[in-house]
């Protein structure tokens, strides 16, 4: 009657030609708009909505927008032995990923702890309402090492000693198969950031790798 394997398996080959010629697009596109591996003081006409955003405090974060897209995030932190090329004078890039709530996921990586306290509260005050609360908690943050702690605080020591700054792709009305594209084809022109570790699990085409 019909094999649900082979099914799959069929619509997993017809999706993946598709999905090389758009990290392709990509690929072209992150090398036209950071030429030498460095963000420049400003993109050409026709460019993408893109934001780069000095960061040293919570104010700085709640400027990005809560909008699907790509972000970076950079510092000149000490860490050892990063792969990633793209930089800004001394600050290189040390993560990168996508979200369909841009500002909220760079807050639970550079702000946890107001992060959390703000997602407590909301849940505090919804449960005493008897109201719906749907926003999930990312529990995985941006580690700058192996076994340290998940999700820093920039205005806290030793992180407020160094520089922060945060890129963001806007990519409204995409679908996270097509920000994973975007992912996969910085890391191409790159190499991927040395704290952007994808959770290693077989994945089907329609599927997304868990990202830390």
């Amino acid at each position: 009657m019909y094999d649900v394997v082979s099914m799959r398996k069929r619509i997993d080959e017809a999706v993946q030609p598709v999905r090389e010629q758009v990290q392709e697009e990509f690929r072209n596109a992150f090398r036209t708009l950071y030429p030498d591996d460095t963000i420049p003081d400003g993109f050409p006409a026709g460019s993408p909505s893109i934001e780069v955003i000095s960061v040293t405090r919570w104010a700085d974060l709640e400027r990005i927008v809560d909008s699907p897209g790509l972000y970076i995030i950079l510092t000149d932190y000490p860490i050892h032995e990063n792969p990633c090329r793209l930089g800004s004078n001394d600050l290189r890039a040390v993560y990168r990923g996508e979200s369909y709530t841009v500002g909220r996921r760079v807050r639970s990586h550079l702000a946890n702890d107001a992060y959390r306290a703000r997602h407590k509260a909301l849940l505090k005050k919804a449960e005493e309402d008897g109201t719906r609360f749907s926003e999930s908690l990312w529990p995985n943050c941006m580690k700058l090492s192996v076994g340290g702690p998940s999700g820093i605080n920039v205005d806290q020591e030793p992180y407020s000693k160094y520089g922060w700054m945060v890129v963001v792709h806007r990519m409204s009305s995409s679908s996270q198969a097509v920000r994973k594209c975007a992912e996969a084809a910085f890391d191409a022109v790159f190499g991927r950031p040395v704290a952007s570790r994808e959770r290693a699990r077989k994945t089907r085409a329609s599927e997304a790798p868990e990202t830390e």
